[in-house]
């Protein structure tokens, strides 16, 4: 009777270890997910503003130039 309830919680113990190393494991990549989509947005943002600022100044040489007319 007692090696049944020995082997029973070796098992549980043993299921219990594998559902917390999954869950650190998806954990870990959900984390390393977020990252990436934060690095990603950041780049794009980025790209957003010296499209802005290279319209922006184009626009200032068009009407330099219109003024200069």
């Amino acid at each position: 009777m007692t090696l049944v309830v020995v082997l029973g919680l070796a098992l549980l113990l043993l299921v219990l270890t594998i559902l917390v190393v999954t869950i650190l494991v998806l954990a870990l990549l959900l984390a390393l997910l977020a990252a990436l989509i934060a690095a990603v947005l950041l780049l794009s943002l980025t790209v957003v503003l010296l499209l802005i600022l290279l319209t922006l100044l184009a626009l200032l040489a068009l009407l330099a130039i219109l003024a200069g007319l």
